[in-house]
């Protein structure tokens, strides 16, 4: 199936995408070459959360906007503000695999 729109999501830092069952998140915030911040973090956890609730969803891909995933932690936000950016752990997120 071809993928649906792209549509911006929660602080604007992702792009969504839905092709049959798969949500495709792209990080959108290409003109620092979609680093890292608080507000990812965020919008990571926010999709993890609605997907869960979505039995009609069997995976997700992870992408970047242009032509490379991501640069990193955005390396100004840290600056301004070191304590920022929040070390992921993949024990924020019960994790599943669902048959089908």
């Amino acid at each position: 199936p071809q993928a649906s729109q792209q549509t911006r999501f929660g602080r604007g830092t992702l792009s969504l995408a839905r092709r049959g069952q798969i949500l495709i998140v792209a990080l959108d915030r290409l003109q620092i070459k979609n680093a890292s911040n608080d507000d990812v973090y965020l919008d990571l956890v926010d999709v993890l959360q609605k997907v869960e609730q979505d039995d009609s969803l069997v995976a997700i891909a992870l992408t970047g906007t242009g032509s490379y995933f991501s640069s990193g932690a955005d390396l100004k936000a840290l600056k301004n503000n070191p304590g920022a950016v929040p070390k992921p752990s993949f024990n924020t997120f019960k994790l599943g695999c669902r048959e089908g």
